[in-house]
């Protein structure tokens, strides 16, 4: 049987900042791949993550480090993953 990809994020506290995680399934979550380290913020704040696959089948992130309304020098960030 052939499955689409299943990916797994979440986000991880860390002092002083966080991190946001990745983990993939190829065999439709039975089991799952190595953890992948999608991003290190320095920041104790941020907003999002939101994710979402493409037309394409890749797997996009898109977040701030930082929260706007708080601090006004925030940064937009953005990853994507292609389908392998």
């Amino acid at each position: 049987m052939v499955f689409d990809p299943i990916y797994v994020f979440w986000v991880q506290s860390s002092k002083p900042g966080y991190n946001i995680l990745l983990k993939k399934s190829a065999d439709g979550g039975q089991t799952f791949g190595s953890q992948i380290t999608v991003y290190k913020g320095k920041n104790s704040t941020f907003s999002g993550p939101r994710f979402w696959q493409d037309k394409s089948k890749s797997v996009c992130v898109i977040w701030t480090d930082g929260i706007p309304h708080f601090n006004p020098s925030y940064n937009i960030l953005f990853k994507k993953w292609t389908k392998r």
